[in-house]
This record gives structure tokens, C-alpha cells and sequence, in this order.
């Protein structure tokens, strides 16, 4: 092996053997849903465990899933939650992120109803900023939701939150809604009498991943809301975010090769 080769290959095991394993296991709040409804009817909400997940070896995911239930302020109906599923990786591959997936679909009460979803706060060691830059890491959000107009005067899905804020947050570094905002997405969304519309937005637009600039240590996710009376939305969202040790050793390799072969 020719000297230049024979410092190649020590290189490469060494930091092969020095690489760090950033993808390590994370932990689950116990609180993994929780659905808050308000109206002038009154407020109620529901809460489901970390008990009550499955884990799929298959996609190396932890699910949740419900079916319909109330919400009830007393013997009141609030709103009425029709189903949801959660969908969760804490302990990914290293080159798989650590993910978060809601679903819901709800009905709103008989009054104009607001709706906050909190979803589950999932913590990891400390993934530094530097490892989270693309393209082979960083963070990745979409939201997709719908309304649909059931009792013939319209529908209106509205944020709640300041002017230009969307239904759905992602956060990193605190839980929901303490945190650091990584992405804020899809706007107000109406229909006229018997129609039904829908929205989608990703964060960053198109395909892969948007650098976090900080150092993060967990995410969490919510939908917040205010939808007309009697009438349905649901939707569909994910977060990920996605350590990548390789992609900057990759870089500083590749430029000391380069500078070998120079010689």
C-alpha cells in the first residue's frame, strides 16, 4: 500500500472509531395526546397515555390510535373527537430521524368551537447544531388539514394565534407550547355553504431538510384552532428532525484526500 493510501485508510478508522452515536433512544412523556375544546357551551378535554402504545417492529414506530369520543364539560357536549392516531420514533437508525406524526378528525360543538392538540413531548441526548445542517440532516415539518361545511352555512377553519399564524407548531427545546419554534404552517382554510377545502405546507418547501441553528434536546408538536359549529376538520401532520454525524467528518475527509493527493 503506497504511503499516501496506508494514511487514508488510518484516517478512515479512526474516525470511524471516534465518530459519535447521536441517534441514541429517547424517552416519551406520558401524556401523548391531549385535546382541549372551548365554547360558549363550555370546556372540556381528554388526555391518553403513554400506556396505551404499540410498538410496530416492522417501522420502528410506537402508535396510538383512538376512535369517537366526546368532549364534555359536565354532561354538556363541547365537541366531539371522531379519531386520532399518533405516530412516534424514539429511538432511530442513524440515518432515520427521530419522527412525530398526528392525525385527527373532529366535529365542533354547537357553538363556534376553539381546538388545541398537544401532542407527545419525545427527548434525546443532545443533538448538536453542527450535525443538524442538510443535506443529510436537519428538520422537516408538514401539515395537511381539511373542513367540511355539515350543516350548510359555510365553514371556516381559522389559526388561533396572531395575524399570519398557522394551525399547526413545531417545537424543539421545551414543550408545547414553551418551546422554540422550528416551523408554523397552513393558514385559514373556508368553504362556502356545502363545500369543503383543504391546505398543505411543508417546512422547508419542496424536498429534504432546513438547518436548526440551535442545539436541541427534544420535539413536540400542536394544532390549535377555532372551526364553525357543527362542522368537521381533520388532518395529518409530521415532524422530523434528522442528526447527521457523517455529513461534516464526510466534508473534512474528503478535503484531507484531497490534499494528499496534491502532494
Amino acid at each position: 500500500m503506497v504511503p499516501q493510501m496506508r494514511q487514508v485508510a488510518w484516517v478512515l478508522a479512526a474516525a470511524l472509531m471516534l465518530m459519535p452515536v447521536v441517534a441514541d433512544a429517547g424517552n416519551v412523556s406520558n401524556v401523548i395526546f391531549r385535546i382541549e375544546a372551548s365554547n360558549t357551551l363550555g370546556n372540556g378535554y381528554l388526555e391518553f397515555t403513554s400506556d396505551q402504545l404499540t410498538y410496530n417492529p416492522a417501522t420502528n414506530q410506537w402508535v396510538w390510535t383512538t376512535g369517537f369520543n366526546e368532549i364534555l364539560d359536565g354532561m354538556d357536549v363541547v365537541a366531539t373527537l371522531d379519531a386520532a392516531t399518533l405516530k412516534l420514533v424514539k429511538d432511530p437508525d442513524p440515518t432515520k430521524p427521530y419522527y412525530l406524526e398526528l392525525g385527527f378528525t373532529v366535529h365542533a360543538g354547537e357553538a363556534d368551537t376553539d381546538f388545541f392538540i398537544k401532542s407527545a413531548l419525545i427527548d434525546f441526548p443532545m443533538l448538536p447544531a453542527a450535525i443538524l445542517q442538510p443535506p443529510l440532516g436537519g428538520g422537516r415539518a408538514t401539515a395537511s388539514f381539511n373542513a367540511t361545511d355539515v350543516n350548510g352555512n359555510g365553514v371556516t377553519m381559522m389559526p388561533i394565534g396572531p395575524n399570519g399564524a398557522g394551525s399547526y407548531t413545531a417545537q424543539y427545546n421545551g414543550w408545547v407550547p414553551t418551546g422554540t419554534t422550528f416551523a408554523n404552517l397552513v393558514g385559514e382554510i373556508s368553504a362556502g355553504p356545502g363545500g369543503s377545502a383543504n391546505a398543505s405546507q411543508t417546512m422547508p418547501a419542496g424536498a429534504g431538510y432546513v438547518a436548526i441553528t440551535d442545539d436541541v434536546y427534544d420535539m413536540s408538536a400542536m394544532i390549535t384552532f377555532s372551526l364553525t359549529y357543527g362542522d368537521s376538520a381533520g388532518g395529518t401532520t409530521t415532524y422530523r428532525i434528522l442528526p447527521e454525524p457523517a455529513a461534516g467528518l464526510a466534508l473534512v475527509l474528503c478535503a484531507m484526500v484531497a490534499g494528499w493527493r496534491r502532494r
